[in-house]
């Protein structure tokens, strides 16, 4: 997968390991720092899963940055693509393309990240 094909969560993820490396910081220090362990922030920074927005604002004050900061440096770096809610495909879906039927899909991002950006659009 190239850069610009990665989901939002993705390219957050990469953002944020970007500036702890300017900044020279650990995911021990960034966990300190928001007072949570570092085990799940470790799964935040590495894409495995999606900080709360509340989450996401505490880990970019920490690095002196905010969430429009973070954005911004995402779609400076190649955007992202929106993903198919869920990601994966259920069996249902598989089957239904199996029968000759194509399933509806909805591409959206989680609604997290998309009431941050709405939340910046409007500020």
């Amino acid at each position: 997968m190239s850069t610009n094909e990665k989901a939002l969560e993705e390219r957050i993820a990469d953002e944020l390991r970007a500036e702890m490396a300017r900044q020279d910081r650990s995911i021990r220090w960034l966990a300190e720092q928001i007072g949570e362990s570092h085990v799940t922030v470790a799964r935040w920074v590495k894409g495995r899963t999606s900080p709360g927005i509340n989450h996401l604002d505490a880990m970019c004050r920490a690095l002196s940055m905010t969430i429009a900061d973070l954005l911004q440096a995402v779609e400076r770096n190649g955007g992202y693509t929106p993903t198919p809610l869920g990601g994966v495909p259920s069996p249902r879906s598989a089957v239904v393309r199996h029968q000759g039927l194509e399933p509806r899909t909805r591409c959206v991002t989680p609604v997290r990240l998309v009431d941050t950006v709405r939340e910046l659009a409007v500020a």
